[in-house]
């Protein structure tokens, strides 16, 4: 392998989440390194001490502080609160989310509170910022109902992910083919606002973005990617089109958008796939397809020029870096770094001041 462009960064935090022996997983919690270049041929790595938590799958970055939030998913799930400083990562504090099985948290659109969505029991806690950045223990736990026709996968909701925006919080719900919408109140309670967005039966959504006025749904169960165009106050379907190529079982999961390009990491064929945004054609077209280096690509992150993916069952992290193909009009993608990394679920990066 060639002497690593990547990072795009001259001083760059990243931090790595992953499963833990609870699970069968081999990770130690969060495994912490610090980018500073290359020299000599070589990529500046300093690993610091990993924060030794149960399986933090998910990780958040706080706006405008050095801190970062984390769920342990589990069967008793907490929220924890980690600042980071010269010296590394450091656990401040940790708090119950009041539910089983947490797999995601974001904040509202206000910054002022936490959610985090919990997988096994198809619920969403709220949890207040306090003024240290610290959390709150759980204010509320909201319970979502519904089944699907995957007996082995859709016997009860399964909330997947939280995501605020235009006053709703959005929950996709692999258990019951729907998109959550609920509004939330002062006091972090939350109540359904609008009709659910419903998908084919089958889908199982796990991720989405919202674009302007388009909306992305990866679909763990169906392998698909699902294109919805706002229509008033719901989404109308404009496009289902594969997450890959392959013709073996596909388990899409992380979903990202990068103007008009949405990337998603394909479980089983083990890529991550580009796609052009036809937002006039309401369309979603396959550009590029590319091998992730490893086995079962759990989450996948965007840079201004490369992507980021956690290869579960590899135990390793992958960089690529775009470069221009010989027509103008594509890009390429070039492996640049490997990382050993035990187990990894998530990946954050944090630029060093912010």
């Amino acid at each position: 392998m060639p002497t690593p462009t990547t990072p795009n960064s001259a001083d760059l935090w990243i931090l790595v989440g992953g499963y833990t022996a609870e699970v069968e997983g081999e990770a130690e919690g969060i495994h912490v390194l610090r980018w500073q270049g290359s020299t000599d041929d070589r990529a500046n790595l300093v690993a610091y001490p990993s924060v030794p938590l149960v399986s933090p799958s998910y990780l958040l970055q706080h706006p405008t502080r050095p801190i970062v939030y984390a769920i342990s998913e589990a069967t008793e799930s907490q929220v924890h609160t980690l600042e980071l400083t010269e010296e590394g990562l450091k656990l401040i504090a940790s708090v119950p989310t009041g539910g089983v099985g947490a797999c995601h948290l974001g904040f509202d659109e206000t910054g002022g509170w936490v959610l985090v969505a919990h997988y096994s029991e198809g619920a969403v806690s709220t949890h207040r910022v306090l003024s240290d950045g610290t959390l709150s223990p759980a204010e509320t736990l909201h319970q979502f109902t519904g089944s699907g026709p995957d007996q082995a996968r859709q016997e009860q909701s399964h909330a997947h992910q939280v995501v605020a925006s235009e006053g709703r919080i959005k929950v996709p719900d692999l258990g019951a083919d729907v998109v959550h919408r609920v509004r939330m109140g002062v006091e972090g309670n939350l109540n359904r606002s609008d009709e659910p967005i419903r998908l084919p039966a089958g889908s199982g959504p796990r991720h989405l973005v919202i674009t302007g006025d388009h909306l992305v749904i990866a679909c763990e169960l169906s392998g698909d990617l699902w294109l919805a165009r706002r229509k008033g106050d719901s989404w109308d379907l404009a496009h289902q089109v594969p997450a890959s190529a392959s013709e073996d079982r596909v388990h899409p999961s992380a979903l990202r958008i990068d103007g008009d390009q949405v990337f998603v990491a394909n479980r089983g064929p083990d890529t991550f796939a580009v796609f052009a945004l036809d937002r006039e054609q309401n369309t979603l077209n396959r550009r590029a397809e590319v091998s992730t280096g490893g086995e079962w690509p759990r989450d996948l992150v965007l840079t201004e020029d490369e992507v980021w993916i956690a290869n579960q069952a590899a135990n390793s992290v992958s960089v690529f870096r775009r470069v221009p193909a010989r027509e103008s009009s594509l890009t390429e993608w070039v492996l640049d770094l490997e990382l050993p990394m035990p187990s990894p679920a998530c990946i954050l990066l944090v630029h060093s001041g912010k």
